[in-house]
């Protein structure tokens, strides 16, 4: 039986958030599983290591995010989030 909930994913999610405002490259490492793949705004896809490797470099100062469209499907022991992140 599993533990997660919508509650404990979203709290992650919001641990996440934090990371990525000050590029906690530690914290984002532990939290980000290493099959990531996301899409940014030029439809390039970022892996675990791309995304680490720009905080690790300082590459974005976020100064707002905003998560919208937040869907969490939990699949026995496993989560799969999708959102729609707002930069600043």
């Amino acid at each position: 039986m599993s533990d997660l909930t919508f509650d404990y994913i979203i709290s992650y999610e919001e641990k996440l958030k934090v990371a990525m405002m000050n590029n906690d490259v530690a914290v984002l490492k532990e939290l980000l599983s290493d099959k990531l793949q996301f899409v940014v705004f030029d439809g390039s896809v970022v892996t675990k290591n791309d995304d680490l490797e720009s905080h690790k470099a300082k590459m974005l100062k976020l100064n707002k995010l905003e998560f919208s469209e937040r869907k969490v499907e939990i699949i026995g022991d496993q989560a799969v989030v999708t959102v729609k992140a707002s930069l600043e």
